[in-house]
This record gives structure tokens, sequence and C-alpha cells, in this order.
């Protein structure tokens, strides 16, 4: 209920509302943007749209990558537990309808890894029988 959330301020992405920082989601966006298209020499905002890149099929895709050491910002115990609690928070959270929980940035490809490292990964029999192939032409044995 929108209403609900106003009353008690509970978390909106980025802000939900203008009241609540909304704009912050705008900056977000445009840092992202300045970080990852601009900075690198790639694609930023809807350039692709507007040039002719798309016909060229050049879509420059840039990547920017910061590491924060948070113990330089307060000590790393507390940082830690609230990180926790925040996790604990978000997915304390109702999921959507026809979803069975919700997940925070990272969860699904660990429960991936640990599910393949239990029970391996899973290969198509096309791609088996390539591998087996190539196995056959350098004179190794197949996998299977």
């Amino acid at each position: 209920d929108p209403d609900v959330a106003m009353k008690h301020r509970l978390q909106t992405p980025l802000g939900g509302t203008r009241e609540l920082g909304s704009h912050k989601g705008y900056g977000l966006a445009v840092m992202v943007d300045i970080l990852s298209g601009i900075l690198p020499g790639a694609v930023y905002g809807d350039l692709f749209q507007r040039t002719d890149r798309a016909e060229r099929r050049l879509q420059d895709t840039g990547h920017c990558f910061i590491a924060i050491d948070p113990a330089r910002f307060r000590p790393i115990a507390d940082f830690k537990r609230d990180m926790d609690d925040f996790f604990d928070s978000l997915k304390a959270t109702p999921p959507v309808e026809g979803q069975a929980r919700v997940y925070v940035a990272g969860e699904p490809e660990a429960e991936c890894e640990a599910r393949r490292r239990r029970e391996g990964i899973p290969l198509s029999p096309g791609l088996i029988a390539r591998v087996g192939e190539l196995a056959r032409t350098l004179g190794l044995r197949p996998l299977v």
C-alpha cells in the first residue's frame, strides 16, 4: 500500500517521490552513464539510438569498477553488522506475486555455483558431441 509506505517512510526505489529524494535515482543513473559510458569512451544515454552505431552494430559497451574499503569510513565490524541488517530487511520484504522470495545481489549466482559444485555443470548433448569431436581431432580422450 503506497499510502502506508509514505506514512511510515518505508524504503522506496531510489527515493520514490521528490520529497523522499526521487531525484537521487536520476542522479545515480547519470553517474552510471558518466562512469561507464562517457569516461571510457563508450555509449551513454541515448547515444546508441541517436547515431549510426545501431546500423554499424557497434555497441561500445563500457565498464567502470570501483573498489571501496569500508574500514576507511568506520569500524569494519559495525559495517558488516549493518550490512547484515540491511540485507535481512531486504529479504524480509514480501516477494512480488509469482516469486517465492526476494534475492539480494549475487545470491542467485552463489546458489547456482553451489548447485553446480554439488551436481556438476550441465552440458547439452550437442556441446558434448562437439567437444568430443574436437578431442578426437586432437588425439585426446573424449569427455564421455
